[in-house]
């Protein structure tokens, strides 16, 4: 887990494409509506939870293998 610290933005935009590729999953705490929202790399946009990221997000990446992530 890890809090977001970047300047924000669509969730393809700001994570790399080498860790979407390595992803499940990515959950975000949303702490305006109190409560995690996820995004599953693949899916359609009618499914997914989230679409972005904004700073101070925290951020669950349920990876399938190790990753390292420079935040953008």
């Amino acid at each position: 887990m890890v809090s977001y610290t970047g300047g924000g933005g669509s969730i393809l935009n700001v994570v790399d494409a080498a860790v979407i590729g390595r992803t499940r999953a990515i959950w975000v705490w949303r702490d305006s509506v109190g409560r995690w929202l996820g995004f599953l790399p693949g899916a359609p946009a009618s499914i997914q939870g989230i679409s972005g990221l904004a700073f101070g997000d925290l951020i669950f990446i349920n990876a399938t293998a190790a990753i390292g992530w420079d935040t953008r």
